[in-house]
């Protein structure tokens, strides 16, 4: 396994490989993480994994300092997996001084999270674009997202009760939204921000689920901590 932690040595060393795996994560690695690392492995053989906690998606109210990284378990984990480059770059290398050029996504993220934390998705739509331009994977490999699992309990429990109810037959967006909501309202600790049943392409919210399905999602605040979580509501 390589460690790299220059764009210059990282391209000198991608062109060894005709094909490449890239799972782009911000660290502190979990099986979730290593999930994605089989997978590709499966399908393309060599595999590349970034390890970069991106400054540009933290707002000015989040803790960038604060986020958790444990890069000695995560080179150690990878290892283990046989994984062939593993690339570290500081924010320096990535957002050189002088650096202005940003992404912009449009519409799709300015609901939702993008309403709840601005400039979020143009931080994380620049890095990963950088990030491919980087690496030119084959393909790339990407995870839903992981919450705090003590207190996210009861948002695995809204999310199923709202499963639970769509597959019974519940088409009313309002009475899942509802279902949701109830179920979040058990944790006395709750602060709900928002509870979303939205078209899975648009994110705009619904009326009625059609028979394609929608992305039902929810973010909440448990002390200081922010919590969101989704999932597909499908046949």
């Amino acid at each position: 396994m390589q460690v790299i932690e220059t764009i210059a040595a990282f391209r000198q060393v991608r062109s060894r490989y005709t094909g490449l795996g890239f799972v782009p994560t911000m660290g502190y690695l979990h099986e979730g993480h290593l999930s994605l690392v089989h997978r590709a492995k499966e399908e393309c053989g060599a595999v590349a994994v970034s390890i970069f906690v991106n400054p540009t998606q933290f707002g000015p109210n989040e803790d960038f300092a604060g986020y958790p990284r444990d890069p000695k378990r995560d080179l150690e984990l990878l290892e283990k997996e046989q994984v062939d480059l593993v690339f570290t770059p500081s924010p320096g290398e990535i957002y050189p001084p002088g650096s202005t050029t940003v992404v912009e996504v449009g519409d799709v993220t300015e609901m939702l999270e993008g309403a709840a934390r601005p400039g979020h998705f143009r931080g994380v739509a620049t890095i990963v674009c950088k990030l491919f331009n980087i690496v030119q994977a084959s393909r790339a490999y990407f995870g839903q997202k992981d919450d705090e699992r003590r207190a996210a309990v009861v948002l695995y429990r809204a999310l199923t009760a709202a499963e639970k109810h769509f597959g019974a037959g519940e088409r009313s967006s309002e009475a899942l939204r509802r279902i949701m909501h109830d179920t979040l309202a058990t944790e006395p600790q709750a602060d709900i921000e928002y509870i979303s049943l939205a078209d899975r392409d648009t994110l705009r919210e619904l009326d009625r689920v059609p028979p394609r399905g929608a992305l039902a999602s929810l973010a909440m605040r448990i002390g200081k901590t922010r919590l969101i979580d989704n999932c597909i509501l499908e046949k």
